[in-house]
């Protein structure tokens, strides 16, 4: 019997709410899929939520003795952040199972340098020296070599970031792009395929092509102006209305290109006969604010207020897309249970009929379809650092809350009666914040690491570098 194949495709900064449109526009070539209002992000930036959403496993952006602020590939970023060598990710345990393994992407922070390249066959990347990546990357691969340049490196990035790669001006690979590579590399009639595709055009800055500008009444000198509103919010200035609808209307353009670049992307690999039996899983790595709790992007390096670190784990930042197209066994559905990227590979490997590896902590999620959610609760935790302060996120369809352990401050929400999150009601239920205490408090000690035990892992990993 021929494998299946299976599609992942992540897109950066889409949030739940704003995806219905993709979701339905891809039905429309893949059919109706079985979809999850309400999955939860691991944490709230890519580098905070891939490693374990790659690897089912907690903690791995707890454990961290430094924050990365900058994607710079210094030997204490690579110490300190990416996929540990006692992990095992989703494209090791598929090639293990005879899987051909295919990646593309443009964001740094999940490149092969942070230990994602590990079970690809081929990972085309930010800083891969690789032919077939050179005219999509070749930006972003300058910018990192100049971090190694030792005391003028900093001098000579200002340069560079301002006049030669200033995000303003050059932003991500397209989906277009990516889509070219994608299928240069792909079979006709292949099986047992394994793609991972991650598109950055829903990421800061959003510049789609100038047919989706136009749509909204912009040009590209336009657009970048909206875009700057972002600088303007980090130094405290007011964003006005109307900004702030201009800049929305570039983030829906930016979902409405993406949209329209899966559906060329569908129909080349329909052409090339492997839709068959091919199953295509959309996710995103977290979300997008827009100033529904005074936060503007998502986290990103350090906060100078420390109730700013609150605002990154709310539902806009928090809640993403989960679309399941091509489940034969299933009737497509709407399912309104709280699951979490920590089940993304276990579920994977339940579609494809391979064991779950007993390293993975989470569940596959098949069997909430099955019952169509039925009456098991289920909730999500979400967890960071910043500010080198760790911070817990529990979500369950009822309740929202917030926790940094260190000072002992929380946050409450009712999702049923306040989805929008907005009143604080911890102090009138000690009861519940004390059950949610006590819920965050064993998972944190199941999976914290002694800051001397990460000391020894970051001064082995640094050793194994200059050895090499």
């Amino acid at each position: 019997m021929d494998k299946k194949n299976l599609i992942l495709i992540t897109i950066d900064c889409l949030r739940a709410d704003y995806s219905h449109v993709l979701i339905e526009t891809l039905a429309k070539r893949l059919g109706k899929p079985v979809a999850f209002t309400n999955c939860m992000a691991l944490g709230p930036a890519t580098a905070l939520s891939f490693p374990g959403m790659f690897t089912s496993a907690y903690g791995q952006t707890i454990n961290l003795l430094h924050v990365p602020k900058n994607p710079e590939n210094s030997l204490l970023d690579l110490a300190s952040y990416g996929i540990k060598d006692d992990k095992l990710p989703i494209p090791e345990v598929l090639k293990e199972n005879n899987y051909r393994t295919l990646g593309i992407n443009s964001n740094v922070w999940v490149s092969q340098q942070y230990g994602f390249g590990r079970g690809f066959d081929h990972l085309f990347d930010a800083l891969t020296s690789q032919r077939k990546t050179k005219h999509l990357f070749t930006t972003l691969k300058v910018g990192q070599r100049i971090s190694f340049l030792g005391p003028v490196k900093n001098f000579l990035k200002k340069i560079y970031w301002k006049f030669v790669n200033n995000p303003i001006n050059n932003s991500f690979a397209k989906a277009t792009s990516v889509n070219k590579l994608l299928l240069q590399n792909i079979n006709e009639n292949e099986k047992g395929l394994f793609v991972w595709v991650h598109y950055m055009d829903c990421h800061w800055p959003f510049l789609p092509p100038g047919k989706y500008l136009r749509s909204i009444g912009m040009d590209i000198k336009s657009a970048k102006k909206v875009n700057k509103i972002l600088h303007k919010c980090k130094e405290g200035r007011t964003i006005e209305n109307r900004e702030l609808e201009l800049y929305k209307k570039l983030y829906i353009a930016s979902i409405e290109y993406v949209s329209d670049s899966l559906l060329q992307l569908f129909e080349a690999l329909e052409n090339k006969g492997i839709m068959d039996d091919t199953v295509v899983i959309l996710t995103a790595d977290h979300g997008e604010g827009f100033l529904e709790h005074d936060f503007l992007a998502h986290i990103s390096g350090s906060f100078t207020d420390e109730n700013d670190c609150f605002k990154a784990g709310h539902r806009e930042i928090l809640n993403v897309p989960l679309a399941i197209y091509g489940l034969k066994q299933f009737e497509p559905r709407i399912i309104d249970k709280t699951v979490s990227h920590i089940s993304l590979a276990p579920t994977i490997v339940d579609i494809l009929g391979i064991k779950k590896p007993k390293k993975w902590e989470g569940k596959s999620i098949l069997n909430l379809i099955d019952d169509g959610g039925g009456s098991q609760e289920t909730f999500a935790i979400s967890e960071f650092k910043a500010n080198d302060k760790d911070y817990y996120v529990y979500t369950s369809r009822k309740w929202k809350f917030f926790w940094r352990i260190i000072d002992d401050q929380c946050r409450l929400f009712n999702l049923i009666t306040d989805p929008k999150e907005t009143t604080d009601i911890s102090s009138q239920n000690p009861e519940i914040v004390k059950e949610l205490k006590s819920t965050l408090r064993d998972h944190a000690q199941l999976h914290r690491v002694s800051k001397k035990d990460e000391l020894r892992n970051r001064i082995r990993f640094i050793r194994s570098k200059l050895k090499k």
